[in-house]
């Protein structure tokens, strides 16, 4: 009799710890999901938000030196979404400034308004972006500490042990163990059992420079939009006339 209910508070401890342990488990499963989510939705705003705008850019500034100057003042460190054919395209760049308002008397003035909106554009764009990605970089330290103290707490090789001494039945392995997990290979059940390094969902977050605010350098815009202008005077009387143009068009709907 004592023999039996030595081994049924055995089985029952080593039970609830087991139940604790995926528990913990899965809610930290629950966490990196989320982590991961986040750093696809920072990607998506990536090439989605940022691109466009500073690809804008490099339409507008259209030779490479001067986009180099640009980067340089930005203190972008490469060309992201640098294509030499997208900026020499008269048609792609009729898409990149449908968005635009040109204003101003001159179409030396207009053209630079085309800039400076431009880069607000990219500014606010890339603003949103860091917010989203300190908040992913929040989660995944957050989740780092998390399993530093689950690795502290549990022992991989203790709880598989426990999940070979278990004999669970039916609802007492689906709420020990989750639905999701089969405990009948233990080797394929231990390869499943490592989670995931949070450190990793990290270095798939965009990374860009602590951009200028756009006031900051109005000045140096607007002598990057003249450099260009004076170089090339008809592209950028057309891509005035683009956006014109365009903007007209939807007035008259």
């Amino acid at each position: 009799m004592e023999g039996d209910i030595s081994k049924a508070l055995t089985y029952q401890v080593k039970k609830e710890i087991a139940e604790r342990y995926f528990g913990s488990r899965r809610q930290i499963e629950q966490d990196l999901q989320n982590a991961r989510e986040l750093v696809a939705r920072a990607r998506q705003q990536y090439e989605t938000g940022v691109g466009p705008a500073l690809v804008r850019i490099y339409a507008l500034l259209m030779d490479e030196d001067l986009i180099d100057r640009f980067l340089q003042l930005v203190n972008w460190r490469h060309r992201p979404f640098f294509d030499s054919y997208v900026i020499q395209s008269e048609s792609i760049r009729k898409r990149l400034v449908k968005d635009l308002h040109p204003h101003g008397w001159l179409a030396k003035t207009r053209f630079f308004n085309m800039l400076m909106d431009s880069y607000r554009t990219l500014y606010h764009e890339a603003e949103a972006l860091d917010k989203l990605v300190n908040r992913a970089r929040e989660e995944i330290e957050i989740i780092g500490e998390e399993l530093r103290l689950f690795n502290r707490k549990y022992s991989l090789e203790e709880i598989m042990g426990f999940v070979r001494s278990l004999d669970f039945q039916g609802r007492d392995m689906a709420r020990a163990l989750g639905s999701n997990i089969d405990a009948s290979n233990p080797e394929k059940l231990a390869e499943k059992l490592k989670l995931e390094n949070a450190g990793n969902l990290a270095e798939d977050l965009p990374e860009i420079p602590d951009l200028p605010e756009p006031e900051a350098i109005h000045d140096a815009l607007k002598e990057l939009a003249a450099a260009t202008f004076a170089r090339h005077q008809d592209r950028a009387a057309s891509a005035i006339k683009m956006a014109e143009g365009q903007n007209d068009s939807k007035q008259n709907r």
